[in-house]
């Protein structure tokens, strides 16, 4: 409720036991961290809900004050009590080493999931994969192109029945551009990037387009190379956003 949210608890384990008795057997849920007010022991027994449901996906998003949003509004006004950028680092180390304990794998800087149970929807776009946009306001990717529908339901219907597609907009992805995705993205991934498949799906080596940023993130000990792979380090995943933003027009 602090977060303005509708539901509480309670209606959280509903909601997980209807889902089940539905069928379902690839649920999420969402954890928030980093709260007003919120301390360590609350991400702890948080933690303990969750893991008591037995879903087998979690997604763990540390709060972020939008400019314009009734947070941010009390937040210029110093009325947020926000648990600072330390204990929100330990509430991020307790989210991460909890769940591991417990048998998820930390696939993404915010995602958790038993073996095998990955977001699969996800993974197309930390990959940065073709997708296609399906609905009225869908967004998609293919062939280097991004595209959003129309928001308008009519609007959409009508370009549909007239054969034609309901694009609102549509912009070619220049090749630094994807480049930068392909980074940008990937690094979210504890996979990281593969540098052989970053050449075959761009054309230049990983290198040669953004050196001297892995060689500096590197002195940092921020990234890594694990095989033919670069990725987060450890100490590097509560702070992720600093090292994709080396990427931005690099």
């Amino acid at each position: 409720m602090t977060i303005g949210r509708l539901h509480d608890v309670d209606a959280v384990y509903q909601s997980v036991d209807a889902a089940v008795a539905a069928g379902f057997q690839r649920i999420n849920l969402d954890l928030m961290f980093g709260l007003p007010e919120q301390s360590l022991s609350d991400v702890e027994d948080s933690l303990q809900q969750v893991l008591s449901t037995g879903v087998n996906h979690v997604s763990a998003y540390w709060l972020k004050v939008e400019e314009g949003t009734p947070f941010g509004q009390w937040q210029a006004r110093g009325l947020l009590p926000l648990p600072g950028e330390d204990l929100e680092g330990d509430m991020y180390d307790l989210v991460r080493d909890t769940l591991q304990r417990s048998g998820f794998v930390h696939y993404e800087v915010s995602n958790f999931a038993k073996p095998g149970e990955e977001a699969r929807h996800n993974l197309v776009y930390w990959r940065n994969q073709p997708y296609f946009a399906a609905g009225v306001a869908a967004h998609g990717y293919v062939h280097g192109v991004r595209t959003a529908n129309v928001r308008n339901l009519a609007l959409y219907g009508q370009a549909v029945s007239a054969g034609e597609r309901p694009f609102a907009s549509s912009d070619p992805v220049s090749m630094h551009e994807a480049c930068e995705d392909t980074m940008m993205l990937g690094l979210r991934l504890a996979e990281g990037v593969s540098k052989r498949q970053f050449a075959k799906r761009h054309g230049r080596p990983m290198e040669a387009v953004f050196g001297s940023e892995i060689e500096r993130l590197q002195g940092l000990n921020l990234l890594e190379w694990v095989g033919d792979r670069l990725r987060l380090t450890r100490q590097a995943w509560p702070i992720a956003n600093a090292v994709f933003e080396a990427f931005i027009g690099a």
